[in-house]
């Protein structure tokens, strides 16, 4: 309902007899460890994991079973503003970031490192070309910088706008 707050207790989790499980907040984020939001860089995610350790504060995929496959994280991206409706992406759209933020005593308001998806070329059902890059913050910048690309092509670029062709490293 609007406007609740709702908490989930354990019990005898790392020797504390009540211990904070996870909260639900009155705009349906899900807090695992902590009964306030913690914005990274102004945005106030969905799910937050806060801790302070690895047990506490890291995320777990396991996957159990006599094959080759692993467990995954996948990422999906349409155009439509509808949930569960399709619009196809454009060149240059981006389909995933992995960003990495350290406090700089204040806020986490400014990445250090960023791996990027994006699409590359003109999409087309069942054909979405990729690129991947990424991204570093030289000391005393204010945002990151592309240092690598591995283009839709198989181009490979170090620090530079021109990728050149399929098997080039530039």
């Amino acid at each position: 309902s609007t406007g609740t707050l709702t908490s989930f207790r354990s019990t005898g989790i790392d020797d504390n007899a009540d211990a904070l499980a996870m909260t639900i907040d009155s705009d349906e984020r899900l807090l695992i460890g902590h009964t306030a939001v913690v914005p990274i860089r102004t945005i106030n995610q969905r799910v937050q994991i806060s801790g302070t350790d690895q047990p506490t504060s890291g995320l777990s995929l396991a996957r159990y079973q006599n094959g080759a496959y692993a467990p995954g994280i996948h990422f999906a991206k349409s155009r439509n503003a509808t949930v569960g409706s399709h619009t196809i992406v454009q060149d240059g759209d981006r389909l995933g970031d992995i960003t990495f933020y350290g406090s700089d005593g204040t806020d986490f308001a400014s990445h250090s490192v960023a791996i990027m998806a994006e699409i590359d070329g003109t999409p087309g059902e069942n054909d979405t070309p990729g690129r991947l890059t990424f991204h570093t913050t030289a000391d005393g910048a204010g945002s990151a910088t592309e240092r690598l690309r591995i283009a839709a092509a198989g181009q490979i670029g170090i620090g530079g706008a021109n990728y050149g062709t399929d098997g080039q490293l530039l």
